[in-house]
C-alpha cells in the first residue's frame, strides 16, 4: 500500500498559476510564484535565483589548497576551495580554470568531474560543480574586487577535517565538496 501511495504522490504536479520578479540585480532575482500544490491547495513560494558557480578542490600530494576570504555577508573570514561564479560564454572547465588560477595562481593539468549539487534546494535555484584538480603549471593570480585580502593555504586532509569539526571551516559547498571527494577515493 506504501508504495501506492509514494508513487501516487510522485505523479501528482505543482502547478504554477503566477510568476512575478519582484528584485533583480547582477548578482540575484528573487521571483514570487503563486501555485497549487498536488492536494489542489494555493500556496506561495519566493524563489532567490543566482549564477551557477563552480568549485575546485586543487590537489597536491596528500594536501589541498584552501583560500582565505573576507564574506561581507557574513562579517567574517572564510576558509574554503576556490570556488566562482560560471560566466557567459564558458564552458564549466574554463570556469574551473579561470577561478583556480585567478585565485590560486595555479593552472591545472587534469580536472576530475565529481558532481553538480544545488546549493539549498528549499528556496535557492543555483547549483555548483565540483572538480577535482590535479597536476599543476604556475598561472598569474588575478584577484576580483571582492577578493581583497585573499590568502592562499596548503592543508593536509587531516588539518581540513579538525577545522571542519571544530567550525573553523563552516561554507557548506566546502564541506559538500570534500564529502563528494571523500566519497570518490572509495573503490565501489
Amino acid at each position: 500500500l506504501y508504495d501506492i501511495l509514494f508513487f501516487a504522490m510522485n505523479e501528482l504536479k505543482w502547478q504554477k498559476k503566477a510568476s512575478k520578479i519582484i528584485y533583480q540585480s547582477k548578482w540575484l532575482t528573487l521571483i514570487h510564484d503563486e501555485v497549487l500544490t498536488p492536494e489542489k491547495k494555493d500556496a506561495a513560494y519566493d524563489i532567490v535565483e543566482r549564477k551557477d558557480f563552480v568549485l575546485v578542490i586543487p590537489k597536491i600530494a596528500d594536501s589541498f589548497y584552501m583560500v582565505n576570504q573576507y564574506r561581507y555577508p557574513i562579517s567574517a573570514d572564510s576558509l574554503e576551495f576556490p570556488q566562482g561564479f560560471c560566466e557567459n560564454g564558458e564552458t564549466i572547465e574554463q570556469s574551473v580554470q579561470r577561478e583556480l588560477e585567478e585565485e590560486t595562481g595555479l593552472k591545472a593539468k587534469r580536472l576530475t568531474l565529481l558532481d553538480t549539487l544545488w546549493v539549498s534546494s528549499g528556496f535557492l535555484r543555483q547549483k555548483f560543480t565540483v572538480f577535482l584538480a590535479e597536476d599543476f603549471t604556475e598561472g598569474n593570480r588575478n584577484l576580483d574586487d571582492t577578493e581583497v585580502g585573499l590568502t592562499t593555504k596548503k592543508l593536509p586532509l587531516e588539518d581540513i577535517s579538525k577545522k571542519i569539526t571544530a567550525g573553523e571551516i563552516s561554507n557548506a559547498p566546502t564541506v559538500a565538496a570534500l564529502g563528494l571527494y571523500l566519497l570518490s577515493t572509495i573503490s565501489p
